[in-house]
């Protein structure tokens, strides 16, 4: 298998049976005014000229950096507590994604039950999840899919915090560069890709740091 970055940036598979086209965003948090056109289905309104990429790729994936929830109570950590209007979701799948990361520092922003919430509408419209679970054995677990014959198996974990969850409570995946890059070696015989979908850094920093460069060069 071979993968080509074509000069308008698509990641390209060239492998048999087929060729595959994977569209990947950072975090998006539907809220104010995107909120409003995702229920309404004005989709162009939120994503311009992005909307017809992310609908002729193969599999379109993001990172929901929100819960899913009209309830809840913010749990106390630092950072403003995000949450989004499930009827969003909606407009995210109509847009094209089909698989959702949880693994950050927003999604059980309101609790236990608003996280489990979130799953919950992320498998009642038919999308999956991945980076996040009932439990810290279960949200490590990659997604595995299949697009034709070609496998693809994503992993995806946010450096510890608040929203981690634990080996009793609901929540995202905790980054564990050692495990993870264990795992990503046993998956490899059985995957014809794998996506490391990290969520890591310091904002407002343009640069990764010395850290996350050696742990992103130990997954690959």
């Amino acid at each position: 298998m071979a993968i080509r970055i074509p000069s308008d940036g698509k990641v390209v598979f060239d492998s048999a049976p087929a060729e595959k086209t994977l569209f990947i965003t950072g975090d998006l948090i539907p809220r104010v005014l995107a909120e409003t056109n995702l229920i309404a289905g004005n989709l162009e309104a939120v994503f311009g000229t992005v909307l017809p990429e992310i609908r002729s790729s193969d599999l379109a994936v993001t990172n929901l950096e929100t819960a899913l929830t009209r309830g809840g109570a913010p749990i106390r950590k630092f950072g403003p507590p995000l949450r989004s209007d499930p009827d969003s979701l909606t407009g995210l799948v109509n847009a094209g994604f089909s698989v959702f990361s949880l693994a950050n520092n927003h999604t059980r922003d309101f609790g236990d039950e608003a996280f489990l919430e979130t799953m919950r509408h992320i498998q009642d419209a038919n999308a999956r999840f991945v980076g996040g679970g009932k439990n810290r054995a279960e949200a490590a677990l990659p997604l595995r899919l299949k697009l034709g014959a070609f496998r693809i198996s994503i992993f995806a974990a946010a450096l510890n915090q608040p929203c981690t969850a634990t080996e009793n409570t609901p929540g995202a995946t905790p980054l564990d560069p050692a495990g993870l890059t264990a795992a990503i070696a046993n998956e490899k015989p059985d995957s014809d890709f794998i996506l490391a979908y990290i969520h890591d850094g310091k904002e407002h920093i343009p640069f990764p740091s010395r850290r996350v460069r050696e742990n992103c060069r130990a997954f690959i």
